[in-house]
């Protein structure tokens, strides 16, 4: 058995799942196979990869599940190794890429999931900028719990040791990677190398298409509240909410910002990681459920005084919390 599998899923034949290929066959560690998992609806992927390789290391799944996510979990169904890394067919892995992923997690067996910085480049190939990402294990899963997403999903490498059996949450479409991390984020600990270990492919089409939908975004809010680290705001509250907004911007017409909130937005969900004289008023006059264990040790363990609220992602600035905050809880 291999020590890594590449999972590659693949919804369409072109001269870009090629070039995938060809990056991952050429690395400088060369024990893996290819998982590609062959989602398009007329198996054209598995026509054109006959066509062009004869390679062992290359096992063809097939699939009908025409959702990435989907097509990713059956693909994890036929891996058994040790590690494994995702790669996209549009991207392309430079040569050292599983080699320097191995070398990290074999001399940190305590990380789970590893990622990397990555070039941006266009449907040319061309280079057009970089993907940064954040180091630590605690500065990534700050961005998680903001619904940023701090990980380059095709520069992933797993410790399947440390995961054991896992699937990529249903009904977070084109948010499948953020998904997954939310879900692990009190299982497995994270980190990106400084390396820049892939070429990230900013195309045509998915700058078009690949576009989360409001029902994506409600399960990553549904599979955050599952942490126990936030709470839901009460309809009332988010009328508040509401109101604080429209308010604002006929104070500031020039807020463009925010202009796209009253018509696009729809749910609210507050950071409780944070210590304040006025979280319990807060709490109480809102409706907010919570457990009073957890609103205990969240008291005691933090000295914070902001609350992070955040509008489907969006993090207010704190001046205009500050704000938000006096007129809910009516401090002056």
């Amino acid at each position: 058995m291999p020590k890594v599998d590449v999972l590659l899923p693949s919804h369409r034949a072109n001269d870009h799942l090629l070039e995938s290929v060809k990056s991952i066959l050429c690395q400088s560690f060369q024990d893996f196979q290819i998982l590609v998992v062959d989602d398009s609806p007329d198996k054209s992927v598995t026509e054109l990869l006959d066509r062009h390789f004869r390679d062992k290391k290359i096992r063809v799944i097939e699939s009908n599940a025409r959702t990435v996510e989907g097509a990713l979990n059956i693909g994890l169904q036929y891996s058994g190794a040790k590690y494994i890394a995702r790669m996209d067919q549009d991207d392309i892995a430079l040569p050292n890429r599983f080699e320097s992923q191995e070398r990290y997690m074999e001399a940190n067996p305590n990380i789970a999931i590893l990622g990397s910085r990555a070039f941006l480049i266009d449907s040319t190939g061309r280079k057009t900028g970089i993907l940064n990402v954040p180091k630590s294990d605690k500065s990534i899963k700050d961005s998680l719990l903001h619904l940023q997403n701090p990980m380059v999903h095709p520069t992933i490498f797993i410790n399947r040791d440390i995961l054991g059996e896992f699937v990529y949450p249903d009904g977070a479409t084109y948010m499948e990677d953020l998904a997954l991390w939310i879900s692990l984020i009190d299982k497995a600990r994270f980190s990106n190398i400084p390396n820049v270990l892939l070429k990230y492919r900013i195309s045509e089409f998915q700058n078009s298409k690949n576009k989360p939908n409001e029902s994506s975004m409600n399960e990553l809010v549904r599979l955050l509240q599952e942490t126990n680290r936030f709470a839901l705001l009460t309809e009332n509250s988010r009328s508040d909410v509401l109101e604080y907004y429209e308010e604002l911007l006929k104070s500031r017409p020039g807020m463009d910002l925010y202009s796209d909130f009253l018509n696009v937005h729809r749910i609210a969900v507050i950071d409780l990681k944070f210590g304040s004289k006025y979280l319990k008023d807060f709490v109480g006059s809102n409706g907010l459920k919570i457990s009073t264990s957890y609103f205990l040790r969240t008291i005691r363990n933090s000295d914070r005084k902001m609350l992070d609220l955040l509008i489907m992602g969006r993090v207010l600035p704190k001046q205009l919390l500050k704000g938000f905050l006096r007129k809910l809880i009516g401090v002056n």
